[in-house]
């Protein structure tokens, strides 16, 4: 996802647990979300574009894991529910339901045990969320445009305000559906892009027609999207490096297709990349997707969302697409289930970018993207915090730009050896799950995991590293003392005792890496040498001389 938003300012809090916005998600898990978990998902919704309207049932399948008669789920209030239905364990059940800003109350009239088998089916109507038709904006909702012949063009997006604004949902990264189908209605000529592959197409009368869509591997709810439009479709097959032949789509606007067939060979060029770079494609079972739509970009799952206007970058790709894609790895198969990892996602997608310069352009060139993530940085919050922030207090420029820069300074550290083979390790942490496609390749992260695959590869403790970089908002500082034919260096943190990250210094056009033991070092000058430290710019660092 890229970071141009403009955000909503309501906040509603009621007590710890639901003091999450109606538009936000995550945060605290609620005690009465705490009592399933989430298996399948049937999204049933009919699209009203004249009247910007959507009409659904939805059927949320989950397994009880601890004793309870209530459960919750996440619906926008603008919504009217006329039923919830229960079943537990294939059979209809008795029982009741309550609204209360923003959540579901739904229940029974006998407890729920552990591994009981629940579906709730809620019938629902209503407008939902409405996004301005400015892609500068990207703000979330819906975003009811119209094509360049007047015809309906609509997408939607979900990440900052939670997919509850058009579903009803556990709307919370920690949860994810093993399967999904949805099903969509739309006015003719309209053609439906989602997620997963096209099971079904049903012409329901002269003017309606509803596309049945199966994600047949676990998917984030943020994820899960629609884009309906009168799309002319641009295919081909790309082989993946595990053998496995699977469908490349790309859904464009009429009149934008002669320039989407310009754009079409980058989606292969960029796959081949990433698969030499972190292993399969992991969604091959499904397809590789891309929609145009009328917001920015967004990395859902099988179906990128591309609005990019089909604008190579100066170093000769198109940077929103690379960048969405990157998110196949890093956040749809290995996702953060608490938003304070967010980082995971966007920091190594972000960084993934350089690399691909690297390999159209070079080490120079590589250098140079990465000078901008050190230059976009603000350091006004940890990358990582502890706790349980939401996703809109996590939402902050430097889960990209930092985040980049965090693993850009460790492949210094580390050197390209273990890098490489800590990157591929990031997404498929075992080589065996790089042939599967079950959906046990996706799996949940953490800024834990990824230090322990980092230590594993390194042979080596590298807390001293990540937890001052991802923890503290600031940087770490390097005191720089010249002393005669001295100069002496000295790391300093509010983290860590010990930060020991050695420091290169080119003398007279020369460059020597200088040790820090104990997070300090020195090395020596002759009259009328010139010095530069770190003139790479790998550090994270701010400077100081006394």
């Amino acid at each position: 996802m890229i970071y141009k938003t403009l955000l909503f300012g309501l906040l509603i809090s009621v007590n710890i647990y639901s003091q999450v916005a109606i538009y936000d998600s995550g945060g605290p898990l609620h005690p009465d979300m705490s009592v399933y978990d989430i298996k399948h998902y049937v999204l049933d919704i009919e699209i009203f574009p004249n009247q910007k309207a959507i009409e659904g049932v939805v059927t949320m399948s989950a397994v009880i894991t601890t004793n309870s008669a209530r459960l919750a789920m996440n619906l926008d209030t603008v919504f009217t529910i006329s039923n919830v239905a229960v079943k537990v364990n294939n059979e209809e059940v008795k029982s009741s339901f309550s609204r209360e800003n923003g959540l579901i109350f739904v229940q029974a009239e006998s407890l729920w045990k552990v591994n009981d088998q629940v579906q709730i089916t809620t019938h629902y109507k209503g407008k939902p969320l409405a996004a301005p038709l400015n892609k500068l904006s990207w703000s979330d909702g819906f975003f009811w445009d119209k094509t360049t012949n007047d015809e309906h063009w609509i997408t939607n997006v979900t990440v900052l305000n939670g997919a509850d604004i058009w579903w009803p949902c556990k709307d919370h990264p920690s949860d994810e559906p093993d399967s999904a189908d949805l099903f969509f209605t739309v006015p003719n000529p309209l053609i439906v892009a989602s997620n997963g592959y096209l099971k079904k197409v049903t012409p329901l009368s002269a003017d309606r027609t509803k596309y049945h869509w199966h994600v047949s591997t676990p998917i984030n709810n943020y994820n899960i999207t629609i884009n309906a439009a009168p799309y002319k479709i641009i295919d081909t097959t790309i082989r993946s490096i595990t053998g496995e032949i699977y469908p490349i789509y790309f859904y464009v606007l009429p009149e934008n297709y002669e320039n989407g067939k310009i754009l079409f060979p980058q989606f292969a060029q960029h796959l081949n990349f990433f698969e030499k770079m972190l292993g399969p494609y992991p969604f091959r079972k499904d397809k590789y997707g891309v929609a145009e739509t009328s917001y920015y970009g967004m990395e859902n799952q099988s179906i990128i969302a591309y609005g990019n206007n089909y604008t190579n970058n100066k170093w000769g790709f198109d940077h929103l697409h690379y960048h969405e894609l990157a998110h196949e790895w890093f956040a749809n198969m290995v996702t953060c289930k608490n938003w304070k990892d967010w980082w995971i996602h966007e920091g190594l997608a972000t960084y993934m970018e350089s690399l691909y310069v690297e390999y159209l352009h070079g080490k120079e060139a590589y250098h140079e993207y990465a000078n901008g993530y050190l230059e976009r940085m603000k350091n006004e919050k940890p990358v990582s915090p502890t706790g349980t922030p939401s996703c809109r207090e996590q939402y902050i420029g430097d889960v990209y730009s930092k985040g980049a820069a965090i693993i850009h300074n460790a492949r210094y550290l580390v050197g390209d050896k273990v890098f490489f083979k800590a990157l591929r390790r990031l997404a498929y942490p075992e080589k065996s799950m790089e042939t599967k496609m079950d959906g046990s390749q996706c799996r949940f992260s953490s800024t834990e995991e990824y230090i322990q695959i980092f230590e594993e590869e390194y042979h080596d403790d590298l807390d001293w590293y990540f937890l001052t970089v991802l923890r503290d908002a600031d940087l770490p500082k390097l005191l720089v003392t010249e002393n005669k034919h001295k100069v002496w260096l000295n790391w300093s943190t509010d983290f860590d005792d010990h930060y020991v990250m050695p420091v290169e210094v080119d003398i007279n056009g020369e460059l020597q890496k200088i040790k820090m033991k104990k997070g300090k070092g020195k090395f020596k000058v002759k009259d009328g040498d010139t010095y530069s430290l770190d003139p790479n710019n790998w550090l994270l660092k701010k400077v100081f001389r006394r």
